[in-house]
């Protein structure tokens, strides 16, 4: 980490003292939503430490998908959970009834449990302040 602060313009963020949950409770990539939350910048880039990219990290904020959305998101891999039903937790938290697209991913037609990779994420928090809020809330420790 201070090897990060010889370069210009980088600042560093403890999350564990900037939200009022410790970083005991939440680890891993359960912190990657609280992370985007908690940047100064409106539209944020998330990478993970071993992503590599194979473009400009600016260049995903010109995609045209972005650009219109406002979010850029890229399929995970497909893999399944022993003992782990993510087919039925989703439309648990879903508004229903499900929309056609819902019913197209792939956890609800039973390929995988895994449907957003989480190591490359381009949000616009302005456009998508409630999704990510929602993101958080589910990412959250359990009571």
């Amino acid at each position: 980490a201070s090897r990060l602060l010889t370069f210009s313009g980088i600042t560093l963020r403890d999350l564990s003292k900037d939200l009022p949950i410790g970083s005991a409770e939440i680890n891993s990539w359960y912190l990657k939503p609280f992370a985007m939350l908690m940047s100064s910048f409106q539209e944020v880039l998330l990478l993970d430490a071993d992503a590599v990219l194979m473009i400009t990290p600016d260049s995903f904020f010109e995609f045209p998908t972005y650009e219109q959305s406002g979010a850029l998101f890229f399929r995970d891999r497909k893999m399944k959970w022993r003992n782990y039903n993510m087919r039925a937790l989703i439309p648990s938290i879903l508004p229903m009834p499900l929309s056609e697209r819902a019913k197209q991913t792939q956890v609800l037609t039973g390929q995988s449990d895994y449907e957003q990779d989480s190591g490359c994420v381009v949000i616009d928090k302005k456009r998508h302040l409630f999704g990510l809020l929602a993101a958080c809330l589910l990412n959250r420790p359990m009571e």
